[in-house]
């Protein structure tokens, strides 16, 4: 049985990792005898392996002032790994996509354009990976793609994309929910499981369509949302902001009379100082170990108050359909996982009291007393100091996001003080390393059954799917934008296209004219001011000079393209004669070819092929003194019959086929 090969490259801020997958051929599953109906009817299975990934730093954003290092000195090493891995035949028919994120969004578009350029061309170059467009695979992804690359890794590491029944579609079972926070950004990815939230946020769902086996399509309505500036890193940023911003003016916190002022920060450890400069200003922060109190600050960095179109609302003024736990499962990777496991040893099924009562305790715990727990080892292995310092405002802001942002109920804490904090549904299946998840509503996880959970899975689950042979007229897999997004790019590009025709019009020729009429106004007033007549003359005279000048220059570069292309001195004068009176009256040509009157061809001058007018016999009658027939057509006449071609436009966005699903979704 044939096996293919894909490559995903993901080009995060900090360092890309290079990904190697590996499936069946679809046609040969297809064609054998002894594939079950099961595994027909479920998407390819995708095969990874930790040792097929490679990871190198920096990033591609790096190397914004210097994109000709781009091969070199970061792509070429990945390549090169991915070439020991891929069989020699089979390089020429996998596909690579190198996939930006954060810390590429965040250029400029002339610098961006150019890492995206390096990076295609170098890898044309210096290997034979597939690599057809630049476009489709060399690319700046936004949040809500790499959400929902997420979700779609997250559902088929739990197997929610096999033996898919069609007849039932979305609601044959159960999918997870998935959540990622970065340093920078936060996203969320579901499908909500009541149908009226469907259709009540029908604008607002994004459609993802897969294709099993056997040619018979999967699709998803997801709701996704991605904040920018709600990751953990950029969330403790602002809460420093808002800590000095909050200062009344005139008074003065410079307590120790060091030239810093002085303030106190709950989401710190007693004894640990972070010093910040703003506006000229130095702060030292220190921290008061008071992890209500902490919970209690960062929440205004949710905009909670921001308004908000429907009653169902997550935060920063987002809508989206509501949210049922007891239902709706949810797993949360990145940042919700590295401080659970590294920091208190807890990631996995989430459980709020246990998970609390660890955090206030080091919260309010003495930093030097952390500190020495991190110098005896207490800590995971890939924990860093100065990551250290930050995690007890990241852990509270995590719980802060949970449970104010994504409402994940306090179970207990907001009912029965005395009853369980968790609702723990077959939890025999949970690990503390997170190979496999329980049913409970939130779950922490870095891998799932030893795969690691990656939206570029996610990435190329999709390729692979799209693989799939299917009918000609079968709708294209891939993932499909919200009618609102849908509405929100059009807005876009219609502001892109009316700022560069305002550009055009700055620096194209409309201005340009109105300077040659300002100017010749000036220069006619000027002589018009003395002896009017006198003036008209000399300006008269001038234009004239002006006029023959351009001509003798225009009748010149032609008559060198003439000479270039081999005329001899004698056709080129007939030529140039006969250029000249085509300037002037705009001379309808005619050939033999239209030489009847129902089939004659009215030509202008862009059209009119000079070399037909020596072939044509002129009665002597019928020509000037100076040798040459006048037109006998106004110059407005030659285009009264002019053919238009008009062109049409698809209804297409950003050059791709966006089909109408909405009738897909529950009615």
């Amino acid at each position: 049985m044939g096996q293919n090969y894909g490559i995903v490259v993901d080009a995060g801020s900090s360092g890309s990792r290079l990904q190697v997958f590996r499936w069946d051929d679809p046609s040969s599953t297809l064609a054998s005898s002894k594939s079950s109906n099961e595994l027909l009817n479920s998407v390819p299975q995708i095969e990874q392996k930790k040792e097929w990934g490679m990871r190198i730093n920096p990033g591609l954003s790096a190397y914004a002032n210097k994109p000709g290092k781009i091969w070199k000195k970061h792509l070429k090493p990945l390549v090169e790994f991915a070439a020991k891995i891929v069989p020699k035949e089979k390089q020429r028919d996998t596909p690579i996509f190198i996939q930006a994120t954060a810390g590429m969004r965040l250029l400029p578009e002339k610098k961006r354009s150019a890492i995206l350029k390096e990076v295609c061309n170098s890898v044309r170059k210096h290997s034979d990976f597939e690599l057809d467009s630049c476009t489709d695979h060399v690319q700046v992804i936004d949040g809500e793609t790499e959400g929902i690359y997420g979700w779609i890794a997250l559902n088929y590491l739990k197997k929610k994309f096999d033996n898919f029944d069609n007849k039932k579609g979305i609601d044959s079972g159960s999918t997870f929910g998935f959540m990622d926070m970065g340093g920078a950004s936060t996203q969320i990815a579901f499908v909500p499981s009541d149908k009226d939230e469907r259709k009540k946020h029908i604008k607002e769902l994004y459609m993802v369509r897969l294709r099993n086996i056997d040619g018979t399509k999967q699709e998803w309505p997801i709701f996704v949302s991605t904040w920018l500036g709600f990751g953990a890193n950029e969330a403790h940023r602002r809460h420093l902001r808002n800590l000095i911003m909050t200062l009344p003016e005139g008074v003065n916190y410079d307590k120790d009379g060091d030239s810093t002022y002085d303030i106190s920060d709950p989401c710190s450890q007693k004894g640990l100082t972070i010093q910040q400069e703003l506006k000229g200003i130095t702060y030292d922060i220190r921290g008061s170990g008071d992890y209500r109190q902490c919970l209690r600050t960062i929440y205004p960095l949710l905009l909670k108050h921001l308004p908000c179109k429907e009653s169902s609302c997550l935060f920063n003024g987002v809508s989206a359909p509501k949210i049922d736990f007891t239902k709706d499962k949810f797993v949360g990777i990145s940042e919700y996982w590295y401080t659970a496991n590294d920091v208190f040893h807890m990631a996995g099924e989430y459980n709020f009291k246990e998970f609390e009562q660890s955090l206030q305790g080091f919260c309010e715990s003495d930093w030097d007393s952390v500190e020495k727990k991190f110098e005896d080892g207490k800590y995971g292995p890939n924990m860093r100091l100065p990551l250290l310092k930050d995690s007890c405002f990241k852990a509270s802001w995590i719980v802060n996001v949970l449970h104010e942002g994504f409402g994940l109920p306090r179970i207990g804490l907001e009912g029965n003080d005395d009853g369980d904090y968790n609702v723990k549904e077959d939890t025999s299946s949970l690990s503390s390393s997170s190979s496999s998840l329980s049913s409970s509503s939130f779950q922490s996880a870095n891998s799932i059954d030893g795969a690691d959970l990656s939206w570029t899975l996610g990435k190329i689950l999709l390729y692979a799917s799209s693989q799939v042979q299917a009918h000609s007229y079968a709708e294209q897999v891939g993932v499909y934008p919200s009618l609102n997004k849908i509405e929100e790019l059009r807005s876009k590009k219609a502001s892109e296209d009316t700022l560069q025709r305002d550009r055009e019009s700055l620096f194209g020729i409309g201005p340009w004219w109105v300077i040659f009429v300002f100017m010749t106004s000036c220069i006619a007033a000027y002589f018009f001011i003395g002896n009017r007549l006198k003036s008209r003359n000399i300006l008269l005279k001038y234009l004239r000079k002006s006029r023959n000048m351009l001509m003798k220059i225009k009748m010149r570069l032609i008559g060198k393209y003439h000479h270039l292309a081999g005329f001899s001195d004698e056709e080129l004068d007939i030529h140039n004669n006969q250029l000249h009176y085509l300037e002037e009256g705009r001379y309808p040509s005619i050939s033999n070819a239209s030489f009847n009157s129902r089939g004659s061809t009215l030509r202008t001058r862009s059209t009119a092929n000079l070399q037909e007018l020596n072939k044509i016999d002129i009665p002597s009658s019928r020509i000037p003194a100076n040798g040459y027939p006048r037109p006998k057509l106004p110059h407005s006449q030659s285009f009264s019959n002019f053919p238009l071609r008009t062109g049409t436009i698809g209804n297409d966005l950003m050059g791709k086929r966006l089909p109408r699903f909405a009738s897909t979704i529950d009615k």
